[in-house]
């Protein structure tokens, strides 16, 4: 009889280690969450590079547009908030290069025609973004289409150009602090992407120049790539 109840007392023991031990591998899986952040997770950030050219339909002869030229860097934000839709907002520093052309026709900036002369404006630029993703994926990007609206604040503008001198001389002239160029302004944009790479094409809606400048409109299409890092 005791040997009977030794062994009862064993096997509820036994029993009992085995259901302990089954209790802890489920808090375990239980207690293992999964990131909320990532390239497909509910939030994602990253510093992005775009580089593109401006123009316009027709061309205008007034502006050079193989070096009429944009780059920028900045930092992105994604809001996942489906598998197929995603928002979130950018932040970046730009800089746009209007090359004038030697055949304008219009006498801007002023009656003299100069070597390589440009209009540069330095801007921090922030914008809005509906993204909709074209394909279910792990945790990537993937393919995806983007529209957006954003607005820029000028820190910096600037009218330059060249003048040759004696032999190989050359004169730089800088005209800082251009009061021609319009401070602020807004744009609509759009971007065709797979993974972090993106083609992006930009249109300003206000003109480059401040009202009543005179000035034929520079270009106000801006065609470029960008390139995300991560």
């Amino acid at each position: 009889m005791k040997n009977f109840t030794l062994i009862l007392i064993l096997l509820a023991a036994m029993n009992l280690a085995q259901a302990q031990t089954e209790i802890l591998q489920i808090d375990v899986d239980t207690d293992s969450t999964e990131s909320q952040f990532g390239a497909n997770r509910r939030h994602f950030i990253h510093t992005f590079m775009s580089l593109g050219l401006h123009t316009q339909i027709p061309v205008s002869g007034n502006y050079n547009f193989p070096r009429s030229t944009y780059s920028s860097f900045g930092v992105l934000y994604k809001l996942k908030l489906s598998d197929y839709f995603s928002t979130g907002v950018t932040l970046s520093m730009e800089s746009s290069n209007i090359r004038l052309s030697k055949d304008r026709v219009l006498p801007f900036p002023d009656t003299v025609k100069h070597n390589k002369e440009t209009l540069q404006q330095f801007a921090l630029s922030g914008s809005y973004y509906l993204r909709i993703n074209m394909e279910k994926r792990g945790n990537s990007i993937g393919k995806y289409f983007e529209l957006g609206i954003g607005g820029l604040l000028q820190t910096g503008a600037n009218y330059q150009y060249e003048e040759p001198l004696q032999g190989k001389e050359i004169m730089e002239v800088k005209i800082r602090h251009y009061r021609l160029i319009r401070s602020s302004n807004w744009y609509l944009y759009s971007a065709l992407g797979v993974n972090n790479f993106a083609i992006i094409a930009r249109y300003r809606m206000q003109s480059f120049f401040i009202d009543n400048s005179g000035f034929p409109e520079a270009p106000p299409i801006m065609l470029g790539f960008s390139w995300g890092f991560f």
